[in-house]
């Protein structure tokens, strides 16, 4: 199969999916020894809040900037910065600010899977929760770069974040890390 997107930074962004399809992926490191073998298969379908019959007219009670955003099993969560939280019902757009106590970290992503939230952000900071209220801090030991992303696929939670670092779990609470040099490539493995 062909690379479907490829570059030197994270996040890479996979355009042209259609929403409601199934897409499997799978990622190749590159850099001047070689190329990786390739990740394990990741399954993700695209599906956009306004294909739901969701209308988007709430405001946010924040000024501060917000970064990422995902739906779970009844809720939205949205992440920012300095460790800024805010959530909603998924049948309202009334937004509340969630406090967690001694969370200065800003937080750059927000994934739901297999039951949870987690959510990522600088130096390191990990956090999850099964009912986006309650955070608990998950953050690795010996680990303090920033994470700019993370995802759920296939039974595993995978973050990613500055110089290619790459951390990966498959129950939200220990994680793994590896890295990637250099060339990153996204194939659609259908």
């Amino acid at each position: 199969n062909q690379p479907v997107a490829s570059g030197r930074m994270s996040p890479i962004l996979v355009g042209g999916l259609t929403n409601g399809m199934l897409y499997k992926f799978y990622v190749i490191a590159e850099n001047s020894k070689g190329q990786s073998e390739p990740s394990e298969i990741v399954s993700v379908t695209p599906q956009a809040i306004w294909d739901q019959g969701i209308e988007w007219n709430g405001s946010l009670p924040v000024v501060r900037p917000l970064y990422s955003i995902c739906k779970g099993k009844d809720k939205y969560i949205t992440v920012g910065d300095g460790g800024l939280i805010v959530t909603s019902p998924t049948d309202s757009m009334d937004w509340c600010v969630v406090e967690m106590p001694g969370m200065s970290n800003t937080l750059y992503g927000v994934t739901y899977g297999n039951g949870q939230y987690i959510a990522v952000g600088s130096s390191a900071q990990i956090i999850s929760s099964t009912d986006g209220t309650d955070w608990t801090s998950r953050k690795p030991t010996n680990i303090n770069y920033n994470l700019n992303a993370v995802a759920y696929g296939d039974g595993t939670y995978v973050a990613v974040g500055i110089g290619g670092a790459i951390l990966s779990s498959n129950n939200g609470y220990n994680w793994s890390k590896g890295s990637v040099s250099d060339e990153v490539s996204y194939d659609n493995h259908l």
